[in-house]
């Protein structure tokens, strides 16, 4: 589990779309999307970074908390917690 996690957050921390928002935000200049699309990759980008932290840390909780069952309760809780308020 440990293992897969890590190999999930190594997936996702290089993804950068900045490319791909400003080949849209060129592709549509003076609209509504093609400005959003000049804007969005800094917060997408910040987004994938703690989607890779907390699938760090959860493999981490995993990796050395394997032989204590409520450690390892005790830890995916919190982190699901910091998860789901959306506190990278």
């Amino acid at each position: 589990m440990a293992a897969t996690l890590a190999g999930h957050a190594d997936a996702i921390a290089p993804l950068d779309p900045s490319a791909s928002g400003q080949h849209a935000a060129d592709a549509m200049r003076a609209t509504a999307t093609g400005s959003a699309a000049a804007t969005m990759a800094e917060p997408v980008k910040r987004a994938y970074a703690a989607m890779a932290a907390t699938l760090r840390d959860m493999s981490t909780t995993a990796s050395t908390s394997a032989n204590d069952y409520e450690a390892t309760d005790r830890g995916f809780a919190a982190l699901l917690d910091r998860y789901e308020v959306g506190a990278g």
